[in-house]
């Protein structure tokens, strides 16, 4: 996906939180705001998707404070929260007559847990959401089918917090035999999942595989993706390898995929927006 005039504000506004993250000072927030607005337009160019431009937003803002993860607190937090509620949800997700069905319900509700879009999360509303999730009996009969016809998968994470009800969703898949490894964000970027928050959750790490934003061919080296997350969308909804999981939080992509904002994709897409 491109980027639509809209989406300039809107990473903006993004940028503006992540400052108010590294900084208190009123002066010094208007001195990173300033900095982004000088350097963010050398660098940024139609063409590019709304991820890339908040990378390099992202990217002025650590260089220019002394805060190489702005959001290392929240993710904490977050994560802290959702593990409050793991044991109910994965007793949930075992219990159902549909664990995969389940699975993926919570998955894609914990997609709303994203500090990019929301300034504030509340973790037990978003828990409490879950039940409100409808997902079609043929569309997760496709999903397993594709599941049992692959072994080597990709599980490409998004955010802080969701991961805990990914990770349900993950051990699922591996202890059906599934040779299943979980993509991370290369390096820090609002509350997106790293290799420092996987490791604190228990994961095998040697399951886990930092992937940069942009990275196609380690995408193409799989099978099969299952990918969290809009932005992850974003940049690569052409991949017809790709199972898309995530809930619509744009205007601007809600009208394109032709859904309500705060609808649920979960499918394949694999085409140009």
């Amino acid at each position: 996906m491109k980027l639509f005039p809209e989406c300039v504000p809107c990473v903006l506004n993004q940028g503006i939180r992540t400052i108010k993250k590294v900084t208190n000072s009123p002066d010094e927030q208007w001195r990173l705001l300033r900095t982004v607005y000088d350097k963010m337009g050398e660098k940024w160019h139609q063409g590019m998707s709304p991820i890339e431009l908040s990378l390099i937003v992202n990217d002025i803002i650590v260089k220019n404070s002394n805060k190489s993860d702005p959001y290392l607190k929240d993710k904490d937090l977050q994560n802290e929260h959702a593990l409050e509620y793991y044991e109910q949800i994965k007793s949930n997700v075992m219990n159902a007559a549909n664990p995969i069905k389940e699975g993926v319900r919570y998955a894609i509700c914990g997609n709303k847990i994203d500090l990019g879009i929301f300034a504030d999360i509340d973790v037990k509303e978003t828990v409490d959401l879950c039940s409100n999730i409808n997902i079609s009996d043929d569309d997760v009969n496709n999903f397993t089918k594709a599941i049992e016809g692959k072994d080597k998968i990709l599980y490409l994470t998004d955010n802080a917090g969701e991961i805990v009800f990914d990770k349900i969703l993950i051990d699922l898949m591996i202890d059906a035999g599934k040779d299943l490894y979980v993509g991370v964000r290369e390096s820090p970027i609002i509350n997106d999942v790293t290799e420092r928050e996987v490791e604190k959750l228990g994961f095998d790490m040697k399951r886990i595989l930092p992937v940069r934003i942009g990275d196609f061919q380690t995408l193409q080296d799989f099978p099969l993706v299952i990918s969290k997350g809009q932005a992850n969308f974003e940049m690569y909804h052409g991949m017809k390898n790709t199972y898309f999981l995530f809930m619509v939080k744009c205007q601007i992509l809600a009208k394109a995929l032709k859904m309500p904002v705060y609808s649920i994709f979960f499918g394949k897409y694999g085409d140009e927006i």
